[in-house]
């Protein structure tokens, strides 16, 4: 079974597919049934929970007992999630880098003699090319060429690790509705892209727990309907500049 990351330490429980209505109380009161409850916390963003929380438990045994329990359990109308957490692992720091040695100063009459480097001389370009169009009259007119110029290809970055890209999403979408249809595999975070005046682009974001579970969304959502637009899937870049979206959602 996949396993969800809990930010502090201590035996846990990961709950997700929660209704954005269910409170801590009501998971501790829930917990309480099969497993012995320390507390519990609902993940928010704005004062409004984000579907997903933590139920921290006495011991390990309590992790097998909840998941046995209450895994899958309807809750206010939604199967709820229940894994056990791991602990987040945190990154070493960075060593500080060390200040540069002070150069000495130059003196004023060394100075550096400058090189010139001599200057190419220009090809010599004839009047008329060797491939050329006949006039009306008889005369030869020069036919130009240019060079054809490719664009540079734009580059992107690393691929996200827990983020999918969605496009073709139709304009009258929500966020409760994407997260209504991505129930299954546990969204931790969606965001409908808006343009400056707040019209939405038709392209969202929605980022997984974990890597292995992003991919199963993609495998398993990937051109399926969503209203009456076919969604289109794949991993998101990280760091991904704003008109690489913009194009994207007008093609």
């Amino acid at each position: 079974m996949t396993e969800a990351i809990a930010t502090e330490e201590g035996p846990k429980v990961f709950v997700g597919n929660l209704s954005y209505s269910t409170t801590e109380d009501q998971l501790v009161q829930l917990f309480k049934s099969a497993c012995n409850v320390v507390d519990a916390q609902i993940v928010k963003r704005n004062d409004r929970s984000k579907g997903f929380g933590f139920v921290r438990v006495k011991e390990e045994a309590d992790i097998a007992k909840a998941v046995e329990a209450l895994h899958h359990k309807d809750v206010e109308g939604r199967q709820i999630n229940v894994e056990n957490a791991k602990p987040l692992v945190e990154r070493p720091d960075r060593p500080a880098k060390q200040p540069k040695e002070p150069k000495e100063p130059r003196d004023p009459s060394d100075k550096p003699k400058s090189k010139r480097r001599p200057k190419k001389k220009a090809a010599p370009t004839s009047d008329v090319n060797e491939e050329s169009a006949e006039g009306t009259e008889g005369t030869k007119k020069p036919v130009n060429r240019r060079s054809a110029r490719t664009r540079p290809a734009r580059p992107r970055g690393e691929p996200s690790k827990t983020t999918v890209f969605v496009s073709n999403l139709s304009f009258k979408a929500t966020e409760d509705e994407l997260a209504s249809h991505f129930a299954e595999y546990k969204p931790v975070r969606i965001h409908i892209v808006r343009n400056k005046s707040g019209k939405p682009q038709g392209v969202a974001f929605v980022e997984f727990p974990i890597e292995t579970v992003r991919d199963e969304a993609i495998e398993k959502l990937n051109k399926v309907e969503l209203g009456d637009r076919v969604l289109l899937l794949k991993i998101a870049t990280a760091d991904r500049p704003k008109e690489e979206v913009v194009e994207e959602s007008e093609q």
